[in-house]
This record gives C-alpha cells, structure tokens and sequence, in this order.
C-alpha cells in the first residue's frame, strides 16, 4: 500500500524514501509526488490542493484515478513554472 510507507519511525523519517515519493539527491527537495489510485487503493474524500502549494520544487504531480470530491484545480495551477 502506497502511504503504509509513510510512518513516523525511525526508519521512515526520511520522506525521500517514501514511496511514490522522489526527491532531488543534491538538495533533498521533493520533486516527484505520485499518488495514483489502483484498483481498490485510493485516495478519497475532499483535497486541498492549496496544502500543497508550500511544495514548491515539485515538477511532477499524479493524483490521476482517486476518488476526491468537491475539489477543483484552482486556476493559478496552470500558471506554475515547475
């Protein structure tokens, strides 16, 4: 399962090691979320796509096949550089 990687533990501290999770190896900056849902594991609910705004080395961003509801794209996210 996707996010059973995603542990406050000792040995998960690291966010870099998470799956579907890539990281720049020189500044340790997040570039790469994949949180695609497969088959019966998705993500669901309401997304706040402003939360992830403070992320703001990400080049690639997959929350293709989820389950969300009532979320919407703000506008602005067309205009991002990344």
């Amino acid at each position: 399962m996707l996010l059973s990687t995603w542990r406050d533990d000792d040995n998960s501290r690291d966010c870099c090691k998470w799956k579907g999770i890539q990281c720049d190896h020189q500044t340790g900056h997040v570039t790469i979320l994949r949180l695609r849902g497969s088959g019966k594991q998705y993500l669901s609910g309401a997304l706040n796509i402003t939360s992830l705004f403070p992320l703001q080395n990400i080049q690639h961003l997959d929350l293709s096949y989820n389950e969300f509801i009532e979320s919407h794209i703000p506008e602005l996210m067309g205009s991002l550089t990344n």
